[in-house]
């Protein structure tokens, strides 16, 4: 018999609640901004992104308007780039930049750089593997390009 993957200790204390108002989360990823910021918890929910400081409240700290996000990740290599799946394509956002918690917030800031799928694939899913970002769509295919 093999030790297991992950062995959670037996005196862990509650979990902690992240609050937002959305649907559900369909995507959740942890993001390592530049060196003097916290780490952020993302979540992707049918109309905006919600980004929580790991060192604080349970509030979202920061948020990115982007309807129909399907994937969140950071890039390796660029700590504060934010790679956002949404539609037919991946977006990248400079975390830094991205606007506060606040309903006022109606638009996403202007992407640094847009990778658009052939034929308007609806992408599902995105990674960043060193120095290529991989973004699956709903017919099944990947699609590889150089960052």
């Amino acid at each position: 018999a093999g030790k297991p993957l992950l062995a959670p200790p037996q005196d862990r204390g509650p979990a902690s609640r992240l609050g937002f108002k959305a649907d559900g989360a369909c995507c959740l990823a942890e993001l390592r901004p530049p060196e003097g910021h916290s780490p952020l918890v993302a979540a992707a929910t049918p109309n905006r992104s919600y980004f929580w400081d790991m060192r604080s409240s349970g509030a979202p700290c920061l948020r990115l308007p982007l309807p129909g996000t399907r994937a969140l990740c950071g890039a390796e290599g660029d700590p504060a780039a934010l790679l956002a799946a949404a539609g037919s394509a991946v977006m990248v956002f400079d975390i830094r930049r991205l606007p506060a918690d606040d309903p006022a917030h109606k638009k996403a800031p202007a992407p640094l750089a847009r990778f658009d799928a052939p034929a308007g694939g609806s992408l599902e899913c995105a990674a960043s593997l060193g120095g290529t970002l991989v973004a699956g769509d709903r017919s099944g295919d990947l699609h590889i390009w150089r960052l």
